[in-house]
């Protein structure tokens, strides 16, 4: 045993003058009131007590029987559990009391605490606490909430006498490996010296014989050993080693020394810490009394180093990525560090000499932070899917949704139907699909942030759609282009902008685009919105405070839709992005468009940014999806309702080939006549996928090569599998040189993955991969950007266009969203049809090689493609400032 001699000293300066105030003041002894009274009497010790670090991560529990728990998680985790248990007599305390302290011994320890809130006298008296303490154990045992059953018992006061006892007996599954015991209440005899000559106004012998009346009415009982621990210890039972803290001014003293020395005497070990010049309870006077702060301080660190010799060193931190080659998002270049995590963020970037709690050797691999796409869809995906698949298997950590002014809420009953006819005609979001994964938990848009606010693989965010607004403030008026909103449906629209955006939406969006229009053909609702209801939505951000505005428009051509971006921005007080294309009837306008924006910006001071993609947008073109080139064709529309392999067999019937081929197209549709005769710009896609094709690439240049027509070679291609490409926008000049262009402009970033839409037609949420490879890597038709570039376009530049200051950076303080990346081996794979949506639903899915893991929030959410079963991400509301310093 370390017994140190136990000095003589006077009663510590400040706590003295308590005492003295509390004589003057006449305070009211605690035997002389209630057990409430009592109660009240002990709350107010929270003003004198120190919080504890804020850092340590908290989370309330029920353990078995309903028993309420609080457990605190350090930074840094280690091997093992501290169970902890209050002090107050039995009679007080709760959760709180000792919140503090449980803090300390978290994050120096570097374990896991569990505090234990048991039920207290005298309205649950002897053994209810006890029983409570043994449920909280047999939870711990039970592996709950991932706690380590190897435990060291805590506790202070009563507290201690709980942990003593449970520290004797123990509990089935649990091993108990030491006991940390801050003046403890180990005997029910009150005879000893130190009651006589160490009582205070901070307890004293009256108060221990009311508190014991209260807990253990029956006397007898009092000397038993599941109330009296130092009478347990002997030859038969031999608790584990202690920690043992006393005050020199403490009634309780000599019953602390005692269980010292009889631990001592039956072989146990046990550190005696003596703090001469304080009473009982000092723990609570941390915050006015130096010497009790450093007596915590010792405390906590003699606890740290009994769970050292106990369960083994604590890892420096929770993970640690080993000797990658570190692009951080910041646009420098490439370095081989380590990187080091503590709970959510990343903590230390370079020579890492700690060891981590979990390791991945990076070695050769690049470690980048994770991709922020802020333009997705996942507005219905997000209710049933807690991957967001495909964008997470594409190193995305964060997603933005609510683009194109369409998505869900607000969202009266009778509208559900119209809103998902909406998504589908503009998303290409099956109806069926929605309707049967959609659970419509919601009316408002914080209702609906509130449905959605569960865990997901991967972080999101959502923005409100301008076509929900309309039509939940104007009913069927709201799709009605001839009807404009009144005065006060206009005020209506501009505060549930605001209401959403403090409730945690990152801004709002609207579509001016005749492209978007209702599966039966409708323009979209905010095609003819009146300038003066965007003003007025944009003056939703400005009351809320926060929020970017996310527009869409086939007018940036026009010089007054331009001083309508400027108009909005204005009133806003706040950011704008808009979302630009290449188009071949015009391939030049897009920089026009980007100088305008460019002008607006400057004119108002805040950024105008342009969205671009990184590469052409185009459809790909197969017998299970939306479109082919005998879409339109008449044979093509007997079978086009038959069952997936039905119309398959007949698809390989040559009767059913020849007459397809000998049968010329509809051509009331153009759109669907241009995929049937321009076999010219429609290319192999290929595996990998080439998503710069040239001339030799095209069906016409296949079909040649074969000695067949394209129409021919289209068929049998897509038959075998394949899948054709068309560009429709961004491919003007058939390279994607315009594109790098719109890259490298100022004032842009990639964007337009709509990861949740187009799901029988599109899958571009390969994006992200597309940025590394393409213009990384294997671009031979031209120029190629650095991959730190790169790496920063799809990170800080995205995150921060949405406001997102917290990510995008691998620097201490920044958020753990990480991407390991094995380079050399990245690509994105061949894009195949599932039919894993609700109902059967059918979507393409792109998945990728080479994100060796993807890291959330600290935690591995994928390796190798493959997920973990950790879901650390969930919504992600309002924006979220860069870290201090």
């Amino acid at each position: 045993m370390t017994r140190p001699g136990i000095e003589e000293a006077p009663l510590d300066d400040v706590l003295q003058r308590v005492v003295e105030q509390m004589a003057q003041a006449g305070a009211a002894r605690m035997v002389d009131g209630t057990p409430e009274q009592a109660r009240e009497k002990i709350l107010a010790t929270a003003a004198t007590c120190a919080p504890g670090p804020a850092a340590v991560r908290v989370r309330q529990a029920d353990a078995s029987g309903g028993t309420p728990v609080r457990i605190y998680r350090p930074e840094i985790p280690g091997r093992g559990t501290i169970v902890h248990f209050h002090g107050g007599g039995w009679v007080t305390g709760d959760l709180d009391y000792s919140d503090a302290y449980c803090r300390h011994l978290a994050a120096r320890t570097g374990r896991a605490v569990v505090s234990v809130g048991y039920r207290l006298a005298p309205e649950h008296p002897f053994p209810a606490a006890l029983d409570d303490a043994a449920a909280a154990l047999r939870w711990v045992a039970g592996g709950a909430s991932g706690l380590d059953a190897d435990v060291v018992l805590s506790g202070d006061s009563a507290g201690g006498n709980l942990a003593a006892v449970c520290a004797a007996s123990g509990a089935p599954g649990l091993r108990v490996l030491g006991q940390v015991l801050v003046y403890p209440v180990v005997d029910g005899d009150l005879t000893r010296d130190s009651y006589r000559t160490r009582s205070t106004l901070f307890l004293g012998e009256e108060e221990m014989r009311w508190f014991w009346g209260h807990y253990c009415p029956e006397e007898p009982l009092r000397s038993g050993p599941r109330a009296a621990p130092l009478r347990a210890v002997g030859p038969g039972s031999v608790p584990p080693p202690a920690v043992l803290a006393v005050g020199g001014h403490d009634p309780l003293r000599d019953e602390g020394l005692a269980y010292a020395d009889a631990l001592s005497a039956a072989g146990t070990p046990a550190e005696v810490l003596a703090f001469p010049s304080l009473p009982h309870g000092f723990l609570q006077f941390t915050a006015v009394s130096p010497a009790a702060a450093a007596a915590q301080d010792r405390i906590v660190a003699a606890a740290a180093r009994l769970c050292a010799e106990v369960f083994g060193p604590v890892p420096a931190h929770d993970l640690v990525i080993r000797g990658g080659t570190v692009i951080d998002g910041g646009g420098d270049a490439p370095f081989t560090a380590d990187v080091a995590v503590d709970g959510v963020v990343v903590t230390a970037v370079g020579a890492v000499a700690g060891a981590g709690h979990r390791e991945i050797d990076a070695s050769g691999l690049l470690v980048t932070p994770g991709f922020v796409d802020i333009h997705t869809h996942y507005d219905g995906q997000v209710t049933w899917d807690p991957l967001l698949i495909p964008s997470a298997l594409h190193g995305v950590t964060t997603v933005v949704m609510g683009n194109c002014g369409v998505g869900f809420a607000p969202v009266r009953a009778a509208d559900r139907d119209w809103l998902i006819g909406l998504m589908e005609g503009v998303e290409d979001i099956p109806g069926s699909v929605l309707a049967e994964g959609i659970a419509w938990d919601w009316e408002t848009f914080p209702e609906y942030l509130d449905a959605i606010d569960t865990p997901h693989a991967i972080d999101f965010a959502a923005q409100v759609p301008h076509g929900a607004v309309r039509t939940y403030v104007m009913g069927a008026r709201g799709s009605d282009h001839t009807s404009r909103p009144t005065e006060d449906e206009t005020l209506r629209m501009r505060a549930i902008i605001a209401e959403a955006v403090r409730a945690g939406a990152l801004g709002w969006s609207t579509s001016r685009t005749a492209m978007h229009k209702t599966v039966a053909g409708e323009p979209t609702p905010s095609l003819t919105a009146p300038r003066s209801e965007l003003v007025a939505l944009a003056a939703g951000l400005r009351d809320a405070g926060g929020g970017v505005t996310d527009l869409i428009s086939d007018f940036m051509d026009q010089p007054e839709e331009m001083e309508l971006v400027r108009a909005i921005v204005e009133e806003s007080g706040r950011p704008a992005s808009v979302s630009i294309t290449q188009a071949d009837r015009v391939p030049g306008k897009w920089r026009d468009l980007l100088d305008g924006l460019a002008a607006v910006s400057g004119q108002t001071g805040l950024p105008v940014t342009g969205q671009v993609a990184p590469r052409a947008v185009g459809v790909l073109l197969g017998w299970e999806l939306s479109w082919h080139p005998f879409t339109a064709n008449p044979v093509h529309r007997e079978i086009a309702d038959l069952p997936v392999a039905e119309r398959l067999a007949r698809l390989r019937d040559p009767d059913v080939r020849a007459r397809m081929l000998a049968t010329d197209p509809d051509d009331s549709n153009a759109f669907q006549h241009r995929l049937a005769t321009d076999f010219e710009h429609t290319y192999l896609l290929g595996t990998p996928p080439n998503y710069e094709p040239g001339p030799e690439d095209s069906v016409v240049a296949h079909a040649a090569r074969a000695g067949v027509t394209a129409a021919e070679f289209a068929y049998d291609a897509m038959l075998g599998g394949g899948l054709l490409y068309f560009p429709m926008l961004n491919y003007s000049e058939g390279s994607l040189d315009a594109v790098g262009e719109m890259l490298e402009r100022e004032g842009t970033v990639p964007a337009l993955g709509d990861g949740g839409a187009h799901c029988g037609a599109i899958c571009d949420a390969s994006f992200t991969t597309t940025m590394l490879t393409h213009w990384g890597r294997d671009r031979t038709r031209g120029r190629r950007f650095p991959v730190e570039w790169l790496v920063k376009r799809h990170t800080t530049d995205t995150a921060a266009a949405v406001g997102l200051g917290d990510r995008g950076l691998l620097r201490p303080g920044y958020r753990a969203d990480i991407n390991v990346i094995d380079f050399d081996a990245l690509q994105a794979d061949h894009p195949e049809v599932r039919y894993d949506l609700p109902t059967g639903g059918r979507r393409l899915m792109q998945t990728a090689t080479g994100y060796r893991a993807t890291i959330v929030a600290g935690e591995v959410v994928l390796r190798d493609g493959e997920h973990t079963g950790a879901l650390p991400g969930g919504l992600v509301r309002g924006a979220r400032p860069a870290p201090a310093g």
